[in-house]
């Protein structure tokens, strides 16, 4: 980020990403206990909780990915939007 001002402007404009991110992550932990319970093991879980682990971590790798890219371009232009009126 190019000043502390950008900084602190993207990260309180995207603190939404993290608090998603941290319920995405909370449900796939719910989704390991809930299958290592019903199996009584967490090593003769199914392949569904396995498949539904992998799918919610590739959702959650593409939309941090995705909202990477939108902070990046909105610190861009809150930057150069700032430098102008300077």
């Amino acid at each position: 980020m190019s000043s502390e001002e950008v900084w602190n402007y993207v990260h309180k404009k995207y603190s939404f990403v993290f608090l998603i991110s941290g319920i995405i992550v909370a449900l796939m932990a719910a989704i390991v206990m809930i299958g290592a319970f019903l199996s009584k093991s967490i090593n003769n879980l199914n392949n569904i909780y396995w498949l539904a682990i992998l799918f919610i971590t590739v959702l959650l790798l593409l939309f941090v990915i995705a909202i990477g890219f939108c902070a990046n371009n909105d610190a861009k232009s809150y930057f150069l939007m700032k430098e102008e009126k300077q």
